[in-house]
């Protein structure tokens, strides 16, 4: 448990300084949406490639299989939840709503937290979640906002489920990098921590103090995400007798706060991009007590 707070106490103070730099108008809008470009398209496919240069294990395979088949559960059954908890909500509010009950912020926490946790197996298990995660992204996410269904080869052009497929390629094969490669895309892809967490940080800025604390329509979707998702997934997979690393995965990775992209997508379809920002914020606030309750849970029980 030292660990895991020091590790959380790392990342929120990493996070403030997001929060400063953007008060201070260093980190602008304009620097948070190439950083975020960035992240996505550049360090997450690079740190995904590195943590799956490991010789070739049927269980680290099955493991896989098993996250996967989490990730469908907790990000579907929190969809198919949203869209019956918020039918009836605020137009202006709706499509943020039911996104940000359905999508956790798997990639932009759960690398540093599951890396920090497991190293490169805790990394390589959140890519498998996080592929799930853009599979619903770019399909059911995008209708969210838009209204209109994407193609259905959109999650599969996307820089980091192209690497995902590298990855696992490799890994079946056992096949390695130069160890130039493999130490150029391990330096830059190792940004993907601090990167994130000054943006999660930075979304702080966009909201007064007041506002964030005061929407009680924040606070139900925190319930859902902290509470309700995490506590299904842990009664259902905790009866298989999962390896460690792969039961706390699965219920870590599906107690995050609501996702970045959540911001992105509001500013894109312009659904309300403020309250979005709002809700991204303090969820991501309160995950900073939750995630090391969680992680006791279900190492503890």
């Amino acid at each position: 448990m030292q660990d895991v707070f020091n590790q959380t106490l790392t990342l929120f103070i990493i996070m403030l300084i997001g929060l400063l730099t953007a008060k201070l108008n260093i980190f602008t809008h304009e620097v948070r949406r190439k950083l975020s470009v960035f992240l996505l398209n550049v360090l997450s496919p690079l740190i995904i490639i590195v943590n799956f240069q490991r010789d070739y294990s049927k269980d680290i395979l099955v493991n896989m299989g098993i996250i996967s088949i989490v990730a469908f559960a907790a990000i579907g059954g929190g969809l198919l939840l949203g869209s019956f908890i918020w039918r009836k909500s605020l137009e202006n509010k709706k499509a943020v709503l039911h996104y940000a009950t359905g999508f956790p912020n798997c990639g932009y926490l759960g690398y540093p937290v599951l890396g920090g946790l497991f190293g490169a197996e805790g990394i390589m298990y959140t890519a498998i979640f996080v592929m799930v995660f853009y599979f619903f992204m770019w399909t059911i996410g995008i209708k969210i906002f838009s209204g209109k269904s994407a193609k259905w080869y959109s999650p599969l052009i996307r820089p980091a489920i192209i690497a995902i497929f590298i990855g696992i390629i490799m890994f079946i094969f056992s096949i390695k990098l130069p160890v130039p490669i493999f130490d150029a895309f391990s330096m830059v892809g190792g940004m993907i921590s601090p990167v994130a967490m000054l943006l999660v940080g930075s979304y702080l800025a966009d909201s007064k103090i007041k506002e964030i604390f005061t929407d009680k329509h924040i606070y139900l979707v925190s319930i859902v995400r902290f509470i309700f998702i995490p506590a299904i997934i842990y009664f259902i997979i905790k009866p298989f007798n999962l390896s460690d690393i792969v039961f706390i995965s699965c219920v870590v990775l599906s107690a995050m706060p609501a996702a970045a992209s959540t911001v992105i997508l509001a500013t894109r379809f312009d659904k309300n991009p403020k309250f979005a920002s709002r809700l991204v914020a303090l969820t991501t606030l309160i995950a900073m007590l939750t995630i090391p309750v969680w992680i006791y849970i279900v190492t503890v029980f």
